[in-house]
């Protein structure tokens, strides 16, 4: 239940705990165009079916990080003094990092990101691409292949 969403949205669900100002859509912080590989780990009392650490990677650019935010589901997303605050459905998030070269995600039901830019799209891959955990690829903006 949990994997689909954090698959296919992966670095999308910008997140958290601790919230203090609002901040509107267009503020939101993207995630610099390319390459991104998420490594997820389910940390201690971590929801079930994310056992130890998987991996997903993600081609993205300004448009398919917007599309996939609003996909998302993400919802009252705060500035806080360490990153930032969202919800998705009913978990809370909190996200830190410069998004341009890395950044990190916790849950408040144990769930942990980490994801690097790994450059530039690999040439066989179109913005939206994701290769989900188990090595299946598909394209979370519905686009030909």
């Amino acid at each position: 239940m949990l994997r689909t969403p954090i698959a296919i949205c992966g670095g999308t669900l910008l997140l958290a705990i601790v919230a203090t100002a609002p901040v509107r859509a267009d503020e939101w912080p993207l995630r610099k165009a390319g390459y991104w590989e998420t490594k997820f780990a389910a940390m201690k009392d971590g929801p079930p079916g994310v056992a130890g650490r998987a991996v997903s990677h993600e081609c993205v650019d300004a448009a398919t990080n917007a599309e996939m935010l609003t996909k998302g589901g993400m919802r009252d997303l705060r500035k806080t003094e360490n990153g930032y605050a969202a919800k998705v459905g009913s978990m809370n998030f909190e996200l830190a990092g410069d998004f341009n070269s890395t950044y990190t995600m916790k849950s408040d039901t144990g769930l942990a990101l980490e994801a690097n830019w790994l450059g530039d799209c690999p040439t066989d891959w179109k913005p939206g691409d994701v290769q989900i955990v188990g090595g299946e690829k598909k394209n979370a903006m519905g686009a030909a292949k």
